[in-house]
């Protein structure tokens, strides 16, 4: 790679030239404690370590190896592009991190330690090493390839001084992104108040609608009332999945609906499963129909919620996702979903799963599932008003999203004009 025109009194050198060799582990005490630094402990957006294990030699993981201290720079190997990339808090303590990581120790009489910090995270650095990686399952590069790379050295104090200002500079960017998800999160929690208020029928209710009296799941217009869901179901249940799992999946054909396609009144099909015809109709119990609303019945994405639309391909569901089928002349498919990830019916799905050993719902479960029945026309206006609130509110947030992406762009531009010597 032909090196880029530097500022009078900087010069390139390889990272490995600047930095001093650090100590593996020899002999260690098989009860001395330690803290045990690797790839999972590292938040790759803010590129801190949150988080270490506590062990001790007789039990530590084979890859705790490497000895640091603070001021060193962890760099994953493996998969460069995720930058799981961080410094080396303080402690008091014996720190050790996984082979998983080239430790990057500055020599401080030469490099500011947070200015090698900062060059690491730049698209520049990184993405001279994405191209050397090797392994198509485990792609990774090794240490040798890390330090090979060359970096711009300027003076010290100027290093000094380029690291105040990308800190001073990064400082405001981080008010604006954090300003950016309190915005997202607050649009979140509108999308839930309105659920709520759309299922009290307060959306559409006139300024003479009566208010029944309270009952145990809360009060309801006059006209509504609160029903069993098993009362209005025609068919439920769920599939399975197929003799030989993954190996039994297409490139394309018939969809298999799984838990990581279901998301509140949203199918995300980007990395739907295919089944053949065959397998299809040897499950044909579980094949969707139009109007039917899916409800995730197991695991972390317990409770969320979908429908099939009008015209949909031919698809079929797995084992974790069920299956509610009612009659069209008293359920409005998308009231129904709606309702499902509305606060009450989370909050609900969350207090039957009390002392449960595996997070599931049953069809008995969903089938006493208490449900605020309204007039069929009445659904049909909620939902129609529920869209349109939340139209808006998803516009704003894919401006938040858009901003995000400006904001992650512009980092790098900061750290571009930084290594050039534009910076300061």
């Amino acid at each position: 790679m032909k090196e880029k025109p530097l500022p009078p009194s900087w010069s390139w050198v390889k990272l490995g030239e600047i930095c001093k060799k650090v100590e593996k582990v020899r002999n260690p005490n098989e009860d001395e404690q330690f803290s045990y630094l690797d790839i999972g402990g590292i938040n790759n957006h803010s590129n801190k370590v949150e988080s270490f294990k506590q062990y001790k030699w007789k039990n530590a993981p084979s890859r705790a190896k490497q000895i640091v201290q603070s001021d060193d720079i962890l760099f994953s190997t493996v998969r460069t592009y995720l930058k799981n990339i961080a410094r080396v808090p303080k402690s008091s303590e014996l720190q050790i991190a996984s082979t998983g990581f080239c430790v990057i120790r500055p020599d401080l009489y030469r490099v500011v330690s947070d200015y090698v910090f900062y060059f690491t995270l730049s698209k520049d650095f990184l993405e001279r090493l994405n191209t050397l990686q090797t392994g198509s399952s485990y792609p990774a590069v090794r240490d040798r390839d890390v330090f090979n790379q060359k970096i711009p050295l300027p003076p010290l104090q100027e290093q000094h001084r380029i690291v105040e200002k990308i800190e001073e500079l990064f400082s405001e960017l981080d008010n604006g992104i954090d300003n950016l998800k309190k915005a997202k999160a607050q649009i979140k929690t509108y999308r839930q108040a309105v659920l709520k208020t759309a299922f009290e029928g307060k959306l559409v209710q006139g300024k003479g609608q009566k208010v029944k009296g309270k009952s145990e799941n809360g009060e309801l217009p006059e006209g509504w009332e609160w029903v069993k869901l098993g009362a209005l179901i025609n068919f439920i249940g769920s599939g399975a999945t197929p003799r030989g799992g993954r190996s039994v999946y297409k490139n394309g054909g018939i969809i298999f609906i799984r838990s990581q396609n279901v998301y509140p009144n949203e199918l995300r099909l980007e990395d739907v499963a295919y089944i053949s015809e065959e397998i299809n109709h040897q499950l044909k119990r579980s094949i969707v129909k139009p109007y039917d609303v899916l409800l995730n019945i197991t695991g972390a994405s317990i409770g969320r919620a979908t429908y099939i639309p009008k015209i949909f391909q031919p698809a079929n569901v797995n084992q974790h996702v069920c299956i509610i089928r009612t009659s069209h002349e008293k359920v409005e498919p998308k009231y129904l979903s709606s309702f499902l990830n509305s606060p009450f019916a989370q909050d609900y799905i969350a207090r039957i799963q009390i002392g449960a050993t595996r997070q599931a719902l049953n069809y008995s479960q969903i089938k006493n599932f208490p449900f605020p029945l309204a007039p069929i026309k009445q659904q049909a206006q909620i939902v129609e008003e529920i869209e349109k609130r939340f139209s808006v509110a998803d516009k704003m947030e894919a401006a938040i999203d858009e901003s995000l992406k400006k904001a992650e762009a512009l980092r790098q531009s900061i750290l571009k004009q930084a290594f050039e010597g534009k910076l300061v």
